[in-house]
């Protein structure tokens, strides 16, 4: 298996700090929306929200919704007593931006200093932000969250040990990065199966980026010069995004170091590829960091640019070398051809991927797919048959195993030739949760390839228990990006207009979501505007029949805090809003010519009135809420004081330049 088994403490600093920095961005996010979505005045109420499950019998069951949000009321009046001033707020609410506030904290310290990069700090973050996932809704339904607390459940056990003052990897440390590698394979080998068995024709065309770079939820400035790109081209890209997911996750697994370098390098282009042309948050940050577990340090070492290096602080005096050292021979050290060998061994490499790659063209994409209307040269039944219930993923789970176990008795054999009680117990622990996670996620994995010919290969009761009771955790997800392709007709977009006297109409900007037709594109990522991005979703539904959006309506027309703190631009500012429009158009780019001579980056047409001359006693309105389970209040809320006073985003850029001045020269003067 090549050189399994070699040091992985520089993937641990990089993955670990990386953590960091997501866990960063994700608190950042959910602080500056959570008031205006899950606070006591927002859009699904997080009181209400538990109000009726208790109502339902779950109250307070961490089973089934595991958070801290239960206790809110009693861990509040302990908190009140010290800070009097928070009494006039909601406990909920306030616990809910106490809960960002310390994981925006311990995130800022895991990047500020090793001494936190720990077991309990990140078991903090991991749990933090269960506590939130777990009553956050339909605003927490997207596949990164999950992928987050799955990702950050390993990123509990795959922090280093420290023996004598330094940092060494032990078994444990070692399932857990085969674990992070088995994940970068499920997650990009089901993305680009699902694509095909949800017989989306796009996908079978080859023509989804034909809609993709246009109807994505918050395309950003380069999003629209891809999109202007010849058709050819795209079908080209569509083909490579198969070859590179499929292809690529099966090269992560050959028993050649150098292919499963090439199938790591495939995996982190796409989604380069991706952060370049869209904004998706934190998502494909969290998968590059997952997808670098394919990498052993020497190739790390060489080819990490040496500014994310002097991130990583004291990583050079933390390293522990192995007990046993490997010495190199003395005739091959002053073999003058040694260098030229490898230079031609690594030539006849790359030539051989640069001919899989061809070959797998030529074979599955013809040409006449790519410059034709043709099609690709597969079937349905080949998909299923090949790479759902075939023999290709499982023998890509047995040889995920065989590493695993392969790299946890080299690691023993290098680091812990002693054979201690304690030693052997943390050997036996490491060796039964490498099993128990492979089995988990084994079996979400193949449920999510395709759900109409879901075969698991181990028929075993215990298994399927064991996966119904972590599903509230998300240790184990299924996994499946863009099974369908949106967009064919048209981006669909929902326009909100504002009137004082239900005659003359305005239209209201919202931050992030594209709205009048000269607003300029924006890059977002890695924050997360969970509210622009939901409205993405019920764009595409035919009525407007959800609580939160209904909410949002309800809560506009009342003028409320929470409402407005959603909205960039208002036109009626310091006037009230009594009346209500809602439009759907039909978005599309201008072309190259119709933007250099309008400067507008959209063109929309088709308007369909959603919603008409909405008013603030809208007996509908609050009858449908109400059957929601929505409560109806029409008190006016200030925005929390935590909000109000704590400028987290200032703050915490500030502290980023300042550890990478301090990391930055303090490598520089051990240089010196």
């Amino acid at each position: 298996m090549g050189r399994q088994g070699e040091n992985i403490l520089l993937y641990q600093f990089i993955f670990l700090k990386g953590m960091a920095f997501i866990y960063l961005a994700a608190f950042l996010s959910i602080f500056y929306e959570i008031n205006a979505l899950i606070g006591y005045d927002g859009l699904l109420p997080v009181h209400t929200y538990l109000k009726r499950l208790s109502n339902n019998g779950i109250n307070k069951d961490m089973s089934i919704v595991p958070t801290i949000v239960w206790w809110a009321p009693e861990i509040m009046e302990y908190i009140k007593k010290v800070v009097p001033s928070l009494s006039e707020f909601d406990s909920y609410e306030t616990l809910l931006h106490l809960i960002c506030l310390i994981g925006v904290l311990l995130s800022l310290l895991a990047l500020l200093s090793n001494k936190f990069m720990n077991f309990l700090v990140y078991l903090s973050l991991w749990f933090l932000y269960l506590s939130i996932f777990s009553v956050g809704q339909l605003f927490f339904s997207f596949q990164w969250d999950i992928m987050l607390l799955e990702a950050g459940f390993l990123t509990i056990f795959i922090t280093p040990t420290v023996r004598n003052g330094q940092l060494i990897v032990d078994e444990i440390s070692s399932v857990t990065r085969d674990l992070l590698k088995w994940l970068c394979f499920r997650l990009n080998y089901a993305s680009g199966v699902v694509k095909l068995t949800s017989q989306c024709p796009t996908w079978w065309q080859l023509t989804a980026l034909h809609y993709h770079f246009e109807s994505q939820p918050l395309p950003n400035p380069i999003s629209y010069y891809f999109h202007q790109l010849p058709s050819w081209l795209k079908k080209l890209f569509v083909a490579q995004n198969f070859i590179t997911l499929i292809g690529g996750s099966l090269l992560i697994y050959s028993p050649f170091r150098r292919f499963r370098q090439f199938g790591g390098l495939m995996l982190l282009s796409e989604q380069f590829m991706i952060i370049l042309t869209g904004n998706y948050n934190f998502f494909n940050f969290l998968t590059v960091l997952v997808t670098l577990a394919t990498f052993d340090d020497k190739f790390l070492k060489y080819w990490t640019p040496k500014f994310i290096l002097s991130l990583l602080g004291d990583y050079n005096d933390c390293i522990k070398k192995p007990l046993k050292k490997e010495t190199k021979s003395k005739d091959l050290k002053n073999d003058p051809y040694s260098p030229l060998m490898k230079k031609l061994k690594l030539l006849i490499c790359i030539l051989i991927f640069i001919a899989m790659v061809i070959y797998a063209y030529l074979t599955y994409f013809p040409l006449e797919a790519i410059f034709e209307n043709g099609k690709v040269d597969f079937t349905l039944a080949d998909i299923r048959v090949n790479l759902v219930n075939g023999k290709v993923p499982i023998v890509a789970l047995i040889a995920s195993m065989l590493f695993c176990v392969h790299n946890l008795f080299c690691y023993s054999l290098k680091y812990n030739s002693q054979k201690s009680v304690i030693v052997n117990t943390k050997r036996l622990f490491a060796i039964t949760f490498g099993f128990i996670m492979y089995m988990l996620t084994s079996y979400t994995f193949f449920a999510g390839l395709d759900k109409e010919m879901f075969q698991f290969p181990l028929n075993i009761p215990l298994l399927s228990q064991l996966q119904q009771q972590s599903q509230p955790f998300h240790i184990s997800n299924s996994y499946g990006l863009f099974r369908v392709m949106t967009g064919i007709n048209g981006r669909e977009e929902l326009i909100f207009e504002v009137s004082e006297d239900g005659i003359n109409y305005h239209e209201i900007t919202l931050f992030y979501k594209p709205g009048p037709i000269d607003q300029p594109l924006r890059f977002v990522a890695p924050y997360h505007p969970r509210f622009d991005w939901q409205l993405w979703f019920s764009a595409m539904r035919p009525h407007i029949n959800e609580a939160y959006l209904l909410n949002f309506m309800f809560k506009l027309i009342n003028n409320k805090p929470s409402a407005l703190s959603l909205i960039d631009h208002n036109p009626l500012k310091g006037k009230q809003i009594n009346f209500l429009n809602i439009k759907k158009y039909i978005y599309s780019y201008t072309t190259l010519e119709e933007r250099a001579s309008t400067g507008n980056v959209w063109k929309r047409k088709d308007p369909q009135i959603m919603a008409e001359r909405v008013m603030r006693v809208h007996n509908n309105l609050e009858k449908s809420l109400k059957l929601m389970n929505q409560e109806i209040d029409t008190k006016r809320y200030p925005i929390h004081i935590l909000r109000e006073t704590v400028p987290l985003i200032e703050i915490v850029w500030t502290l980023l330049v300042l550890i990478f001045i301090k990391n930055f020269l303090k490598n520089r003067k051990i240089k010196v």
